[in-house]
This record gives C-alpha cells, sequence and structure tokens, in this order.
C-alpha cells in the first residue's frame, strides 16, 4: 500500500495504481485504476473482509492464514497480477481452494473457491522446541527445557499425534500435540509438576515452569527450593517429600535458562559387532535377560552395575569402580576397537657392579 501526503491510500500492482472505490461485490471491494480519467478500465477486487497472516512452521516453510484455513504458495504460478497461494489441504482434502496476493505488499487480491473441510488449528510454537535423538534409537521432544516422548504413536489428539511428558508416570500431565509430519505444534498443555535433574556439574536442581531451582533449607512440613539466581531472584517453591508444589512465588526478574540433554551416554559398536554402552569413560555391556541392568565389561575383577529406565537415563550406580577405565578408539568405518597397552621391555638382568660394554660395528 502507498499513502499519499494528502493520506489518501493506494495499492500498486506491477508499478500501477489503483484507488478504492468503495463499492462492494462478491468477489471484494473494487479498487480501480487511477488512470481512469484517461480511458483506462482496468481494476481489482480485493477481500479486504479476510484477516490474513503469515505463519511460519517448525519446519521453515511459511504459510498464509486467511480466515483460519492456510494456504502455501506456488511460486511458478502468477494469476491476475500477483501469486497464487493453494489450500494446504489440496493433497489431503483435495479442496481447489486458492488465495491471490499481490507482488508488492503481500495484498490479498482475491479468495476463490471453497472448502470442503473444516479449518485446521494452528498454535505458536514454544520458544524453545527441539527433537533429541537417544542412544538407543528413541526420539524425544524437547520443550522449554521438558521432554516428551511419542510412546507407540497411536493416541491421537487434536488431529495430531499426542506426545506425553516423560514424567506421566509421575503423575504429570502435560502434552504436546504435533502434526503428522512433526512440522506443526497443534496443541500443548505445560502444566508440568516439578521434577528433578542433574546438571553437568553433578548438581540436584528442581524445574518449575520453565525455571530451575535448588535446594535450600527444610521446612517443618516439606522443603524450600529456591531460584538459582537467587539472592537477586526472590522466586521459591515450597515442596513434599513426592516434590508437589505446597506453595510457590514464581515471580521471576530474569529470563528462563535454556536446558539442553547432556549426551552422558554413549552406545558404541565394536569390530566384533558387540555393543556397549559408555557412561563417564567406563564402559559396559548388557546383562541377559535383565534391559536394564548393564555390568562393567571388566567382568572378572569388577562388579559394578548401572540401571537405565527406558530412555537411558540412570537410575542407580551402586559402588563405584576399582580400576582404571579401558580404552577405545575408532576405526575408519565407524566402529571401535579396544586399545591395548603396550608393556615396557624388560632387559635382562645384569648385576650392577659388571660394566655395560659396547662393541665398534665396522660397515
Amino acid at each position: 500500500m502507498i499513502q499519499l501526503s494528502s493520506g489518501k491510500r493506494l495499492m500498486m500492482i506491477n508499478g500501477y495504481t489503483f484507488h478504492c472505490t468503495g463499492l462492494k461485490r462478491k468477489l471484494g471491494v473494487r479498487w480501480q485504476c487511477s488512470g481512469k480519467n484517461r480511458g483506462c478500465n482496468a481494476n481489482y477486487y480485493v477481500n479486504e473482509e479476510n484477516d490474513a497472516q503469515l505463519i511460519q512452521l517448525t519446519s521453515g516453510a511459511t504459510l498464509l492464514v486467511i480466515d483460519r484455513y492456510s494456504y502455501h504458495k506456488i511460486s511458478s504460478s502468477k494469476y491476475g497480477g500477483g501469486y497464487r497461494w493453494r489450500c494446504s489441504s489440496k493433497q489431503k482434502e483435495k479442496c481447489k481452494a486458492f488465495a491471490v496476493v499481490s507482488k508488492e505488499d503481500d495484498a490479498i487480491l482475491r479468495v476463490c473457491g471453497h472448502h470442503n473441510h473444516s479449518p485446521p488449528m494452528y498454535n505458536q510454537t514454544p520458544s524453545d522446541t527441539h527433537f533429541i535423538n537417544l542412544p538407543n534409537g528413541k526420539v524425544l521432544l524437547m520443550v522449554d527445557g521438558y521432554t516428551f516422548h511419542k510412546g507407540g504413536g497411536h493416541i491421537r489428539c487434536f488431529g495430531g499425534v499426542k506426545w506425553r511428558c516423560s514424567a506421566s508416570k509421575k503423575r504429570c500431565n502435560a502434552y504436546v500435540a504435533i502434526s503428522d509430519n512433526d512440522e506443526v505444534v497443534i496443541r500443548y498443555s505445560l502444566n508440568h509438576n516439578a521434577h528433578m535433574i542433574t546438571t553437568a556439574h553433578g548438581k540436584n536442581w528442581l524445574v518449575y515452569d520453565g525455571y530451575t531451582f535448588y535446594f535450600r533449607y527444610r521446612m517443618r512440613v516439606g522443603q524450600k527450593w529456591v531460584c538459582t539466581n537467587f539472592p537477586r531472584c526472590k522466586a521459591f517453591l515450597c515442596v513434599n517429600d513426592h516434590y508437589d508444589v505446597i506453595d510457590c512465588v514464581i515471580d521471576h526478574s530474569h529470563f528462563k535458562r535454556i536446558l539442553q540433554l547432556c549426551p552422558d551416554v554413549q552406545m558404541i559398536t565394536t569390530v566384533h559387532g558387540k555393543q556397549y554402552m559408555k557412561y563417564r569413560d567406563h564402559y559396559y555391556t548388557r546383562t541377559p535377560n535383565l534391559e536394564n541392568r548393564w555390568r562393567c565389561i571388566n567382568t572378572h575383577h569388577c562388579y559394578v552395575s548401572l540401571y537405565v529406565d527406558q530412555y537411558f537415563n540412570i537410575i542407580r550406580q551402586p559402588r563405584e569402580h576399582d580400576h582404571q577405565p579401558k580404552l577405545f578408539y575408532r576405526t575408519l568405518n565407524g566402529t571401535y576397537k579396544l586399545a591395548k597397552k603396550r608393556r615396557p621391555r624388560q632387559l635382562n638382568a645384569i648385576p650392577l657392579l659388571t660394566p655395560i660394554t659396547f662393541c665398534q660395528v665396522k660397515y
């Protein structure tokens, strides 16, 4: 749109200007060429009743939303002085509706056709949303520091797949509904309970509403956890022994921390086809008939075992190792091979008082 010094608005299409006549038809409001007095009869009907906005998906694609219906741009299709945007449900619902948008200022020139389906639902994606690949091949969704699992993928929710909070077994009802192509967050509810995390430095923090808290002291009933930015931030939590929030003040004076899942556990495959789990420089092998128990590969002298859950989170480590970790090096094909330590050569025992002589070699 172009606004003149007089306050009048003009629309420019292909270098020509049009002014609004105010005449309304089924196709929209009529815009007449500014050269009408010179005999030009060109005109456009612009749909100004529809509220349009551009949204960007998590995949990077841009959609045009008009009256809750979404359209994607066909870059090679020019129509009526603009570009043609086709309904996003063209392939799935065989919908033939389309919109024409001007080239210069993205003004809606017209909307043609009727939709034969209900409008899709789009919600604004949380600020920090990405997928995490676990060593066992499973995929988690991290949203604002919380992880979600897909399960079997058969639970439908608001036209998409429901991802439940990883702490759902601990009575957490938070969920995220994602489209079938894993591109659009349709709806989410992040009413998490406070849950415990362990930092890379070994500290235990509580995460609640995306903010982190550390233990301050025990009260008569429950525990008090204060914000990790204390004393600059006065927010705190009062929780019971099950980490259910009893009382809280969450008026934080800062932004949320960006939490990332540290790759403490790594899976490797040896040149012989065996699969080991690496945790804190030590290697473990899966115990037969026990999926959650991994034992140190130095089975002749070390009896340390790890207990993990289905997402390879360390649940329990009963004892510490009493030996140095073994060393593996990576080969060219991506597998790992045990590095054998070379023993230093030992010379034959020579009496200390016996002189050592050298002979001269003639060439």
